[in-house]
């Protein structure tokens, strides 16, 4: 897949996502005592403020809805003083999104650590599960709202992208003799399959428990490569 053909099916997406946004009257992080932003400080610092007050408003009320002046209001700052903090509405974002990879790579490291070799794809998926539930403002503008933002900016975050989806294609080609293209494949449908399971039920808002699913999925995604149905992939950026 091209990285032009990524992006538009990411537009699609988004579409999609923007509608079950607006089911919820705007408020995308419906389980306030679950949710945790990327970016946490025990001390009140003008730009960790920012950021995490971004991070949910971004998500809640969309990257272009939302004013810098409404931004700094969230946090009691004038809004020229933003820009002493980020360099535009642009680099904010990118640098959330990019906040966020950089802490899900660390946790999913850490949870390869600690997984016995033969629950390695297991812990992959059960710490993305885990991790796409505590942070479901980030996940929505990783996968929905980073499609504002230019080009040059896009392909840096996919760059990141590509450097989590290689954990779970090293962990994946040690259950199969695949070649590194349906590999890629697979991981990308495995984490589109991980990415469209709810996080709460959307009729009465209670947690819903796909982590209960982890090993299921891990096993359906190397049964998957195995059958060979998957075609390879393109890549955007130079491994």
């Amino acid at each position: 897949m091209s990285a032009q053909s990524y992006l538009d099916l990411a537009g699609l997406e988004a579409d999609v996502l923007d509608a079950r946004r607006t089911s919820f009257g705007g408020k995308l992080c419906v389980h306030p005592r679950q949710v945790q932003p990327i970016n946490k400080s025990t001390a009140a610092e003008p730009r960790d403020q920012l950021k995490q007050a971004a991070e949910r408003l971004f998500a809640e009320r969309g990257f272009h809805r939302l004013s810098l002046r409404q931004l700094a209001a969230a946090v009691g700052l004038q809004p020229g003083s933003l820009y002493a903090h980020f360099e535009s509405k642009d680099s904010l974002l990118q640098e959330l999104i990019e906040d966020g990879y950089d802490a899900l790579l660390e946790s999913a490291r850490a949870s390869l650590q600690r997984a016995p070799r033969d629950g390695a794809l297991e812990a992959l998926v059960r710490n993305h599960l885990e991790f796409r539930s505590a942070h479901p403002c980030w996940f929505f503008l990783a996968a929905v709202e980073r499609r504002h933002l230019p080009a040059p900016r896009q392909a840096e975050i996919l760059c990141s992208e590509r450097d989590y989806e290689g954990l779970f294609a090293g962990v994946l080609s040690t259950y199969t003799d695949s070649d590194g293209h349906r590999t890629h494949a697979a991981v990308r449908q495995l984490l589109r399959l991980l990415d469209a399971l709810l996080p709460h039920d959307e009729a009465s808002g209670a947690p819903s428990q796909p982590n209960d699913w982890a090993s299921d999925l891990a096993w359906l995604a190397v049964q998957r490569l195995s059958s060979g149905a998957l075609a390879g992939p393109g890549s955007a950026c130079a491994r």
